[in-house]
């Protein structure tokens, strides 16, 4: 995900949140460096998408997600 807003609370489904929490990323709006980890939210692991602007961030991730969706293959 790229800066997702997805909610994850009690009434989320067990299958969903395992699922998130095995095989979710969410590049992040941060000017940190790519990739920088910031932790877990709303079930999945946060890094840095390399840049403090929402529009942009999918742009800005695109070679590290598509690295994590081979990964995970």
């Amino acid at each position: 995900m790229t800066d997702s807003v997805h909610t994850v609370d009690d009434n989320t489904p067990e299958d969903i949140q395992d699922f998130l929490k095995e095989r979710a990323r969410n590049w992040v709006v941060s000017d940190k460096p790519l990739d920088t980890d910031l932790g877990w939210k709303d079930g999945c692991e946060c890094v840095s998408a390399g840049h403090g602007d929402h529009e942009h961030t999918t742009a800005s991730a695109m070679e590290s997600v598509f690295a994590f969706l081979k990964e995970q293959m």
